[in-house]
């Protein structure tokens, strides 16, 4: 019973801070990708993100991944606005977390 609830804090221990891993790696990108993201700033659109891990560094760590979409901004009694989420930016962090490169769909800053 001990280990079954030392593995339970554990995996939400490890959850939690890669959680907060992502918070601060999208914080980060948002940042690097203000250019990209400002036509979309607004009531009309919004903005999610989602980040993923893109490679492994040799030593530790990892390489990510930050991805920027729009979509309509659906709140309230009002019909959605009809037109697709796209992809708006992506920013791509090294082994230290850092900003090595930031694409404003289709083109390299």
């Amino acid at each position: 019973m001990f280990v079954v609830m030392l593995f339970t804090v554990i995996s939400f221990s490890t959850v939690k801070a890669q959680s907060t891993n992502d918070e601060a790696l999208i914080g980060k990108a948002r940042g690097a990708a203000h250019e990209c993201l400002q036509p979309y700033l607004g009531s009309f659109y919004s903005i999610g993100s989602s980040v993923e891990v893109s490679g492994i560094c040799f030593v530790e760590g990892f390489l990510y991944r930050v991805t920027f979409y729009a979509g309509p901004n659906c709140s309230g009694p009002n019909p959605c606005p009809s037109f697709v989420t796209r992809i708006i930016a992506t920013v791509d962090l090294d082994c230290g977390g850092n900003v090595f490169g930031v694409n404003c769909g289709l083109a390299t800053q």
